[in-house]
């Protein structure tokens, strides 16, 4: 079922919490003149380029061209939905939202994990959980660490059903992965005589498990199925605890299980997560890359480990995150190293993990013989699908060069091999940008001051007819001479969240205003917007007349010809006046 907030409720939100102290949350805002600058946490950036607006109320990144007001931003950066995130700034401001529909499905369902985790966690301190409780402690893990992160045990004899029976019908707990059917189709629990570690998302709910043998059978792991709730390539463990020590480090460590995050965190490494697995996904880099610009790959030293972080190098490096690769000895995981080797021996790793292409070339001279052209082509051979992979050319060049000095060959060869035998293009084109004169468009100039001031609605319709304008900007104009005459800036935004240009739109409102709004600074842009469509009249007119002339199918009393002489004669005499 889907819901709706009204108009109020939004408003109510949106005036509830401060857009700067959210967002400087997530980011480093420093003051710009009236507004906040810091680094887009959207996308790569040395030159800050995120603004925020707290009198209009909006944020707008001039690199990645989005915005929108602090709803969107949430949406954005926790990869909400808008109900979602608009729930989310509720809570956060203490408003309690009267919402007139039914819980929904994924609402339900979520109640339903949050007691199960409760109720695996009240196990684990029992005597039926007492075996996995010292199966924990053994590990590493303190009680501390147990209670923060909910740790449980599933026994077996159908321990979960027996206990929600009565409250929740089975179908449900089969949505969520708690329960399953057998080969006679009776309903058993989906976990038993296993460890269970809860999976909360961002926002800390709950929406899935994993669970781990006490005995290393087999399969040693399990995670809930995928349900409506939870996907394994969609989702972190730990990201609801370690992100914002992400956000401050502007780095995230990457591990492969549970106990491999559990040591870490224990440890003191706050900006750890797990992956659930080592086949790493685009959505999982997606959903990371709203946190950091750095991703460390902390994989086991096995074959899948390193596998995992061959295939990663495409997935981080599509996004243009910086990628590096921290390299155990062989057989070595991050939580057996670090209950062996110590904190220090950790912290070194970390300082000696190297750029993730820097760590193939690495790992492939030490599989193939460089001292010859068969080993050679093997290393080129299976090196540029890898290079194939980064997308910035400038950093490809630097790594071409490098190889090229590694085998000892000609950059040329290297390039032809890896451009189908094409020219390699010249970097210079990057750099040599024209310093064009920004002109001010005066359409512009008119939604920053309506949108900064909806009072001026009244006297630009009086003035402007939606004909006088360019097409791209009638149907924005036509909205907004639409609106009632007492409209907030607020709520005049809220018209465009559905247009296809509202990112342009947030853009253009964020640009830099004019000082003083006077009558005669608008009627003075009105007039530029009409003279604009006057001159593209004249240029046109200009082409035509001499040829109509010419062949006689046009006379010096024709209407177009006045039309002609009535806007030469108007340009003239604005010539003169100034």
């Amino acid at each position: 079922m889907s819901h709706k907030l009204s108009p109020a409720q939004i408003n109510q939100i949106l005036q509830a919490n401060d857009i700067v102290s959210v967002i400087g949350y997530y980011i480093v805002l420093k003051p710009a003149g009236k507004n906040y600058k810091g680094a887009c946490p959207f996308h790569l950036e040395k030159t800050p380029s995120f603004i925020v607006s707290p009198q209009k109320e909006i944020w707008h990144c001039f690199g990645c061209n989005s915005g929108g007001n602090l709803i969107d931003f949430i949406m954005k950066i926790e990869n909400l939905t808008f109900l979602e995130a608009a729930k989310f700034l509720a809570r956060k401001s203490g408003i309690n939202l009267k919402l007139d529909y039914v819980s929904s499905q994924k609402d339900k369902l979520k109640k339903i994990l949050e007691e199960a985790a409760l109720y695996y966690h009240k196990i684990l301190f029992e005597n039926a959980g007492k075996s996995a409780y010292e199966y924990l402690l053994k590990r590493g893990l303190n009680k501390e660490l147990i209670k923060e992160f909910q740790l449980g045990y599933a026994p077996s004899g159908n321990f979960l059903i027996k206990h929600f029976t009565s409250k929740f019908p089975l179908e449900d707990l089969l949505k969520v992965g708690l329960v399953r059917k057998n080969f006679n189709h009776n309903f058993q629990d989906y976990f038993y005589q296993r460890v269970i570690f809860p999976i909360f998302n961002s926002q800390g709910e709950p929406i899935g498990f994993g669970g781990r043998t006490l005995d290393n059978s087999n399969p040693k792991y399990l995670n809930t199925p995928d349900t409506i709730l939870f996907s394994k390539g969609k989702n972190f463990y730990g990201l609801n605890q370690a992100k914002n020590f992400i956000l401050k480090q502007n780095e995230a460590i990457i591990v492969e299980g549970y106990l491999d995050f559990l040591s870490a965190y224990q440890f003191g490494f706050k900006n750890v997560i797990a992956s659930l697995g080592t086949a790493l996904t685009l959505n999982q880099a997606n959903l990371i890359s709203k946190y950091c610009n750095t991703v460390i790959l902390a994989l086991d030293g096995d074959k899948s480990g390193m596998s995992a972080i061959d295939r990663g190098i495409g997935i981080f490096e599509e996004l243009n995150l910086q990628v590096k690769a921290l390299i155990f000895p062989q057989g070595k995981d991050p939580d057996n190293y670090l209950q062996t080797k110590g904190l220090e021996a950790f912290k070194e790793l970390i300082k000696n993990s190297i750029n993730i292409i820097d760590y193939k070339i690495l790992s492939l001279s030490s599989k193939y013989n460089l001292k010859n052209s068969e080993g050679k082509v093997n290393f080129i051979k299976e090196l540029l699908p890898t290079l194939d992979k980064v997308k910035n050319l400038i950093k490809k060049d630097e790594y071409v060069k490098k190889i090229s000095r590694l085998l000892e060959i000609n950059e040329e060869i290297l390039r032809n091999i890896k451009f189908n035998k094409s020219k390699f293009k010249s970097f210079n084109s990057l750099f040599s940008t024209l310093d064009k004169e920004k002109v001010i468009d005066a359409q512009e100039e008119l939604i920053k001051i309506i949108f900064s001031d909806p009072s001026w609605i009244i006297n630009v319709k009086q003035e402007l007819n939606l004909t006088d304008l360019d097409l791209k900007y009638q149907e924005i104009f036509k909205e907004i001479f639409n609106s009632h005459e007492n409209i907030t800036s607020r709520d005049l935004l809220e018209k465009f969240k559905e247009h296809k240009d509202y990112p342009n739109l947030i853009k253009t409102i964020l640009k830099e205003e004019s000082i003083f709004i006077t009558e005669e600074a608008v009627k003075s842009w009105i007039v530029k917007i009409k003279e604009k469509k006057m001159k593209d009249k004249l240029s046109k007119l200009e082409k035509e007349i001499p040829e109509l002339l010419t062949i006689g199918k046009l006379s010096h009393q024709d209407q177009k010809f006045l039309e002609y002489q009535n806007l030469v004669a108007y340009f003239k005499r604005r010539s003169y006046e100034g």
